[in-house]
C-alpha cells in the first residue's frame, strides 16, 4: 500500500512538473558500454583484471607446488625441518592472501577513478544537450519505471560524446 502511495505522489509531482518542465531520462551504463570512450575505458579495466588473475593464478600455482613438495617430504624430513617449512608456507600464503586483496583493492580503486573521469567528462556534454533542448529534469533510466521512449536521450547523447570524444 505504501508502494502504491509513493507511486502515485511522484505521478502527481510527475505530472505537475510536464506541465512546465520537461522531462527526460538516460542510460548512462548504456553509454559506458557502447560509446568509444566506454569502450576503452572497458578495454583497459578488462586487461588489468586479466593480468592480475593470471599473475595471481602463477602464484598460487607456486603455493601449490610447495605445498605438494612438503607433503611429499613429510616422512623423510625431521619433524623440526617440517615444522619449519610448513610455517614458512603459511606465511607465504598470508602473504599471498594480503597480495590478493591489494590487488583486487587497487583495481577497485582504478575502476572508481576511470569511471568518476568518464562521467565528469560526459556531463558537460549531457548539460549542453539540456539546455539546447529545453529539459529540465534528467532522470537515471535505472529510476524509471515505465516511460515513452521518446524522452529517452541515450542514443543522442551516445552519438555526441562519440564525436567528441573521437575529436579529441
Amino acid at each position: 500500500m505504501l508502494l502504491k502511495g509513493i507511486i502515485f505522489i511522484f505521478f502527481i509531482i510527475l505530472t505537475n512538473a510536464q506541465a512546465s518542465e520537461k522531462i527526460a531520462y538516460i542510460d548512462v551504463d548504456f553509454i559506458l558500454n557502447n560509446s568509444l570512450k566506454g569502450k576503452l575505458i572497458i578495454k583497459k579495466l578488462n586487461e588489468l583484471n586479466n593480468k592480475n588473475l593470471k599473475e595471481l593464478k602463477n602464484k598460487e600455482n607456486q603455493l601449490d607446488e610447495e605445498k605438494n613438495e612438503i607433503n611429499s617430504q613429510q616422512n623423510i624430513l625431521s619433524e623440526k625441518e617440517l615444522n619449519k617449512k610448513i610455517k614458512n608456507f603459511k606465511t607465504k600464503v598470508k602473504i599471498f592472501q594480503k597480495d590478493k586483496d591489494l590487488m583486487f583493492s587497487n583495481i577497485e580503486d582504478v575502476k572508481k577513478e576511470e569511471l568518476e573521469n568518464f562521467i565528469k567528462n560526459i556531463s558537460p556534454i549531457i548539460e549542453k544537450y539540456m539546455t539546447e533542448n529545453s529539459i529540465s529534469i534528467l532522470i537515471d533510466k535505472k529510476s524509471v519505471f515505465i516511460a515513452d521512449p521518446k524522452y529517452d536521450i541515450t542514443n543522442a547523447i551516445l552519438k555526441i560524446t562519440d564525436i567528441k570524444f573521437n575529436n579529441d
